[in-house]
């Protein structure tokens, strides 16, 4: 058996003996067993990252020997882009196999900037990606036939929405910037539907609440785009920070995560939404539509952010202490372990998931086919 893997028994959890306050994380038992500590630290990132709550994780998911690799760290990164303020690895992760390279984006930098950068997985190279026309406050992305889809949070003298991005010259090409005259908040996370290839994406105010654009003309709602008809409508509207969006591997269900409970000027609310949701994908007069909305998972440690399916269906998100992973009941299965979190991930191979973490650029190795 790997030693990188620790077992939690959930049953343990149901009843506390004594309870400690340590900030989003806990230490308690309950019959007198000694107490259950599954925090977020580097000795668990180094000796014991992977977590198992159920034994279907260890069975079907990361196997007897998963592993966890820091690829690349900021401090490297500042070195060859000559950025100081660099929180260089937070957001989209976009895989190209036949370029063999991952797409993603900064965090916003001390002037409001965001850079996108690609990392090369055979030479392990980092390179700043310069967009022209720019995209300001780049944020997810995800592919889109051969270009880049990307996210734009805009700002007061560049409208939000969704642009294309070619990876071989980065010429950028407008999608979408307006919902019927009335500009977007701040586009957060975008998929492609398969079934018939439509767009869909999300669009909470956090651009508003961080003081990218100072104007908000819309709510926070989850859009669709037809690409052929140019037809955009809304399909979600009830969601108070819809962020990541994902579909099932049989496109029958998507999943939304709603990241209420971080507030967009630091910090979060224990009281509000740190929750996915899921709805039926349904067809109607040609077109795609959610039904049946219902909570399938509410994370225990901070919000699940960038989220997506493997191909058995299990469901994966970003969370402040690294990757929650859910059955598709939305059975908590198990954890990997990373300090500092991660905001968003992709699949880069059948078994391998590339992880942003801010500072540092990590792979974590499995048994299970993600795709």
């Amino acid at each position: 058996m790997s030693s990188a893997v620790q077992f939690v028994d959930p049953r343990h959890n149901l009843v506390y003996t004594e309870y400690v306050e340590r900030g989003v994380n806990r230490s308690f038992g309950s019959g007198g067993s000694s107490a259950v500590d599954y925090s977020v630290n580097e000795e668990n990132l180094a000796v014991q990252p992977f977590v198992c709550f159920q034994n279907e994780f260890l069975d079907t998911i990361v196997g007897a020997n998963p592993s966890l690799k820091v690829l690349t760290s900021s401090d490297e990164v500042v070195a060859s882009t000559k950025r100081g303020d660099l929180a260089f690895a937070h957001e989209a992760g976009v895989w190209f196999s036949e370029r063999r390279e991952v797409f993603f984006t900064s965090n916003q930098l001390s002037d409001k900037g965001v850079v996108i950068f690609k990392y090369h997985i055979d030479t392990g190279s980092v390179t700043r990606v310069c967009p022209k026309p720019d995209i300001p406050a780049a944020n997810g992305a995800c592919r889109y036939k051969d270009q880049l889809l990307v996210c734009c949070q805009g700002n007061d003298s560049s409208p939000s929405g969704l642009v294309l991005l070619d990876p071989a010259t980065e010429v950028s090409t407008p999608l979408i910037n307006n919902f019927m005259d009335r500009p977007f908040n701040s586009p957060n996370d975008v998929i492609v539907l398969p079934l018939d290839g439509s767009i869909w994406f999300t669009d909470p105010d956090y651009g508003i609440e961080q003081g990218l654009k100072s104007l908000s003309l819309l709510p926070n709602q989850v859009y669709c785009l037809q690409p052929d008809t140019g037809d955009v409508r809304v399909v979600a509207n009830e969601l108070k920070k819809p962020n990541g969006i994902c579909f099932s591997p049989d496109n029958h269900y998507c999943y939304i995560t709603d990241t209420e409970t971080y507030l967009g000027t630091g910090g979060t609310d224990p009281r509000c939404s740190a929750t996915i949701y899921e709805y039926e994908v349904v067809s109607r007069h040609g077109s795609y539509i959610l039904l049946n909305k219902r909570v399938f998972a509410f994370a225990d440690t901070g919000a699940p952010d960038g989220i997506k399916c493997d191909v058995a269906g299990n469901v994966y998100a970003g969370c402040s202490d690294g990757i929650h992973i859910w059955n598709p009941a939305g059975i908590l299965v198990g954890k990997i372990l990373v300090p500092g979190g991660i905001a968003n991930f992709c699949f880069i191979e059948p078994n391998r998931l590339f992880l942003l973490n801010e500072t540092r650029l990590i792979t974590a190795t499995l048994a299970g086919s993600l795709f």
